[in-house]
């Protein structure tokens, strides 16, 4: 999606990248080919399995959605339509070690055998994914990575966010 969203600028986008040890695997999931497809969902291409399957040294998958379910029905019907390919793909791919994800709007961990997926928080509002049903929260912030001899995820946790109004004269 940003692909199209800068094809006629000098912004580029890359499908890789390294730093340090770790290899970067940047994957669309924004493709839709279901008209039926809820809001938010998305689907991981045929093209982008297979790069992940093909990963070599230690890597680390940056998507929007998150590859692992968290455990919550409504969260999971608005994720990756493939889940259950893409996991198999990043499990059986050992060099697979970091995900990196938002599409929840929550700061979660899951570590899932040897990968660890972190899904970063949304800075204008939370998703409560302890609720049965998708509820809204003011629980807002980031998550900053930290590349070195590993890879660290921290929550950062912002003020929840208040209403102003002023006045102008």
């Amino acid at each position: 999606m940003m692909k199209s969203a800068f094809i006629d600028t000098s912004i580029k986008i890359d499908e890789y990248l390294s730093i340090d040890k770790f290899n970067f695997i940047f994957i669309d999931s924004s493709k839709k080919p279901k008209k039926e497809m809820m809001l938010g969902a998305g689907r991981v291409s045929d093209h982008d399995i297979q790069k992940i399957k093909n990963a070599k040294k230690e890597t680390v998958i940056v998507i929007h959605q998150p590859i692992f379910e968290n455990g919550t029905d409504w969260f999971n019907k608005i994720g990756l339509e493939n889940q259950n390919e893409v996991a198999q793909s990043v499990l059986n791919n050992t060099n697979i070690k970091h995900i990196i994800c938002g599409h929840g709007h929550s700061f979660i961990k899951t570590k899932v055998k040897g990968t660890t997926q972190t899904m970063s928080p949304s800075t204008s509002y939370g998703f409560d994914h302890h609720s049965k049903v998708l509820a809204k929260t003011n629980r807002i912030g980031a998550v900053m990575i930290d590349v070195g001899e590993d890879i660290e995820s921290h929550e950062i946790k912002i003020p929840e966010r208040t209403e102003c109004s002023a006045t102008f004269r």
